[in-house]
Parts: structure tokens; C-alpha cells; sequence
């Protein structure tokens, strides 16, 4: 695991990790998120977790076909990754 809280501009490193198929983590308002490759539809879901990854109990909540695509998405609290980067927590490529 690589922790990316101490990066200066991670979004290149995050595109980058989601083209070769990896997963990212992090935790928005006490939630946990993942980016996590959806091999079957070639793309990529984004999985919530309320109660946190060791619990289980994630789900679905947007499906992108690009890394682009997956980063812009407006699913976290109505806001895009960009747009909440600076203040999620927990942040790992996995």
C-alpha cells in the first residue's frame, strides 16, 4: 500500500494507478470509499461503505467505463474526487 495523504498533486498518480487496473481508498466524511476495477464491464465501480471496509456491507453507488470518468463523477456529498482530494483521509492505491 502507498499512502498518498502527503502528496503535493496525487490526481496524476490516481489516474495513473486506476489505468493499470489498481484500487483506491480513502475515507470523505467518515465513510470509506474504493475505486475498485470492474473487470467484467471493463471500468470501474466506485463502492461506499458506510460503516467501513473491515465490516463489509459496501455498495455500488456509480460505475465508470475511464479513470477520467471515475475521478469526475459528482457521487461524494454531490462533489467530484478533485473536489473533495484535499480533505479525504486514509488515502491509499492499493
Amino acid at each position: 500500500m502507498n499512502p498518498q495523504d502527503d502528496k503535493q498533486d496525487p490526481m496524476g498518480d490516481y489516474l495513473e494507478a486506476l489505468g493499470v487496473n489498481r484500487e483506491i481508498e480513502f475515507v470523505y466524511n467518515d465513510v470509506s470509499y474504493r475505486f475498485e476495477p470492474n473487470y467484467e464491464k471493463s471500468g470501474y465501480d466506485i463502492w461506499r461503505y458506510p460503516d467501513g471496509f473491515k465490516t463489509g456491507g459496501g455498495e455500488v453507488i456509480a460505475f465508470a467505463s475511464t479513470p477520467e470518468e471515475a475521478l469526475s463523477l459528482k457521487c461524494f456529498d454531490g462533489k467530484n474526487f478533485s473536489e473533495i482530494e484535499s480533505e479525504a483521509t486514509h488515502k491509499y492505491i492499493v
